[in-house]
């Protein structure tokens, strides 16, 4: 059960839920909701166990009437590119953003189109484009759909072989698209991601890796050590920034595209590189491309509390895990270190972490649907894309600072 499906992505009726959780938690109070979430997420660590059990002997079974699939190779993809940009009241934000398209686009021979999702904007998004981006399509929804649907949307509207799924709030230089494209020689390379900068020269999105300990698996990114070894060459990497990335269109339907799971925003995009890593198929991070981002602009909005985007991060950072964790030791580990974390929380009056895990809980259905579904395509290990992954950064060249 998909609750933020049946709402508007930054009105329903978490939003305020979340905002009072984190209010008291802050000034230690605790009523009826903090008892009712407690409750709630303290059977999780007695069903959950079972329930993944349960869709693993499904996905066996499966596996066992399917056999194997693999994905068909990607080959002789035209280098002509669908752009789609989903934007929510970002008038002001469009016009650098699709100037600085224009010019990328320009110097990349072929025939491109840019899409854009105005994903249920109050402003004058569609005017403003009609008058100075004629060329843009514009996808107009009534509502908010979220990240997820919105790009889905725009992504089944594309006509071309490749697609670059953009902020509204992002900036490319000239040469970005062109140094993009030559990756996609390799029939293996689902997508590619640049190198993001904000505007003073703070990394926003670098190489990703990640490792398991104590019963996580830990992302990591070069924007979490500042002065660390940063990659300088083309790598294999855990995911493709849903903000600033180019994807094999076809690639990214076999894979279901973005799954809205994950609504209304966050982990979409590390969910679909992990699962084409999986698969068999290779997502590169390229450093020599720099675009520059100003700071998500949109969703740091006043519409979005930050008790509501912590919650809903959190929530989807458990699906990730219950969606996608198989390798036995890993899963035996993550699900037998749940107890004590709901503990945990329970003991910190951790009460936005738990409606978390009561959130991503209602959605156990789809999850395990996900679970059995995905087994006969898997080609790599969740231990493989880590070595993987992780073999990148010993075989980086340092530009300074100590290997992480």
């Amino acid at each position: 059960m998909n609750f933020f499906r049946w709402f508007e992505a930054h009105r329903n009726p978490i939003v305020p839920l979340a905002c009072r959780l984190g209010e008291r938690q802050v000034t230690d109070r605790v009523g009826m909701a903090e008892h009712a979430v407690v409750a709630l997420a303290s059977t999780i660590p007695i069903l959950l166990p079972k329930l993944i059990a349960i869709a693993d002997a499904l996905g066996r079974r499966y596996l066992r009437l399917r056999g194997p699939r693999r994905m068909p190779a990607m080959s002789h993809r035209a280098s002509d590119v669908s752009v789609v940009i989903v934007t929510w009241n970002g008038a002001s934000l469009l016009p650098r953003c699709l100037t600085s398209l224009r010019s990328a686009l320009a110097v990349v021979p072929g025939r491109h189109e840019v899409i854009v999702v105005d994903n249920g904007s109050t402003d004058d998004t569609a005017s403003s484009l009609a008058a100075d981006f004629p060329e843009v399509r514009v996808i107009a929804l009534r509502r908010n759909r979220g990240f997820a649907i919105a790009n889905n949307i725009g992504v089944r509207r594309a006509r071309r072989d490749l697609v670059l799924l953009l902020n509204n709030d992002m900036v490319l230089p000239e040469s970005s698209l062109k140094s993009l494209l030559r990756h996609f020689h390799d029939s293996v390379v689902f997508a590619v991601a640049p190198k993001v900068e904000q505007p003073d020269g703070t990394l926003c999105e670098g190489h990703s890796w990640s490792h398991f300990r104590d019963g996580m698996l830990y992302f990591a990114n070069e924007r979490q050590y500042p002065g660390g070894l940063m990659i300088d060459h083309s790598a294999p990497t855990l995911y493709a920034i849903g903000g600033c990335a180019l994807f094999d269109r076809r690639a990214y339907w076999r894979l279901g595209g973005l799954d809205t799971l994950f609504a209304p925003f966050c982990w979409e995009d590390d969910d679909i590189g992990y699962r084409a890593m999986k698969r068999g198929m290779t997502v590169l991070y390229d450093p020599s491309v720099c675009a520059v981002h100003d700071n998500s602009a949109t969703m740091n909005s006043a519409a979005f509390s930050p008790a509501y985007v912590r919650a809903i991060k959190e929530k989807n950072l458990l699906l990730f895990f219950w969606k996608n964790l198989a390798d036995p030791p890993f899963l035996a580990a993550y699900l037998a270190a749940v107890p004590g974390r709901i503990e945990l929380l329970k003991s910190r009056k951790g009460y936005l972490e738990l409606l978390a895990y009561v959130l991503a809980f209602l959605q156990i259905g789809t999850v395990m649907r996900r679970r059995v579904c995905e087994a006969p395509w898997i080609r790599r290990t969740d231990g493989d894309v880590i070595a993987l992954t992780g073999a990148a950064r010993h075989d980086a060249k340092p530009t300074g600072g100590s290997s992480r």
